[in-house]
């Protein structure tokens, strides 16, 4: 019988003992009849993806993130699509994701379930370009690690900070008034007023390169969702147009 390989990485700097102590409930704990494993250490920030990429490149069954949230997340990014699974013996902080996928954060037991073989298909996120699995911040809690800043004073600043840099594109009038319209032209806005204009706006050449350069549709999701939308919004006018029909017809 083919066993699969199954590559544990991990962050020396968890301390020596920890190594040792893995590598102990492996080979007590891990069906080794099944599995052959081998346990790579990671030497510097995001070496983790490099080792992830020699997993694959070795046709490993596995990779096992011995870690937090950012370990398991630089494996991800790198074996996401890829045949390769991805399991994770909790050691972080807060371990986010392990517990929502409910892995025992007991390293034994997080072994144990790597014995089940037992698999899920699960969503993935991007921001700014980079993967998240669980939760992604928005700038607060490196606020409190670095300024030594109160929750509510960093939560306040990032958000002064997201209205400063939104000012211009925001306006909090009445989106359907002439105000609206003069303040649209002032800033170079587009200004569809019905509805099949606005929405061919969204299969614009620009707009397609857009959604396609940060990662949210390619151009056949794009003008996809563009029909679907397009077909609503003729129905309703239809229902209406019958609707107001019959109400003439009655009177």
């Amino acid at each position: 019988m083919n066993k699969k390989l199954v590559v544990f990485i991990i962050n020396p700097k968890s301390g020596v003992e920890r190594v040792k102590e893995l590598k102990q409930l492996i080979l007590s704990t891990l069906h080794l009849d099944e599995f052959d494993y081998e346990i790579w250490h990671t030497k510097y920030a995001k070496h983790g993806k490099e080792l992830a990429k020699q997993a694959i490149e070795k046709n490993a069954a596995a990779v096992v993130a011995v870690g937090g949230d950012g370990s398991i997340n630089d494996i991800a990014s790198i074996i996401m699509g890829s045949k390769v699974h991805l399991a994770i013996i909790p050691k972080g902080s807060g371990n986010g994701l392990a517990r929502t996928l409910k892995i025992p954060l007991l390293a034994e037991q997080a072994i144990a379930l790597i014995n089940t073989w037992s698999t899920m298909a699960i969503d993935a996120a991007t921001a700014n370009g980079a993967l998240f699995l669980s939760n992604a911040g928005i700038g607060y809690d490196a606020l409190i690690a670095k300024k030594d800043l109160k929750k509510d004073e960093a939560i306040f600043n990032v958000l002064r900070e997201y209205i400063k840099q939104t000012k211009t594109i925001l306006f909090e009038g009445d989106g359907y008034s002439e105000a609206w319209e003069k303040e649209a032209k002032k800033r170079g806005l587009s200004n569809h007023k019905t509805t099949p204009k606005a929405l061919k706006a969204k299969v614009s050449k620009k707009a397609i390169e857009l959604f396609g350069e940060m990662g949210v549709m390619n151009h056949v999701e794009v003008e996809s969702r563009y029909e679907i939308e397009l077909e609503e919004y003729v129905k309703k006018i239809q229902i209406e147009g019958r609707v107001l029909g019959d109400i003439a017809r009655v009177s």
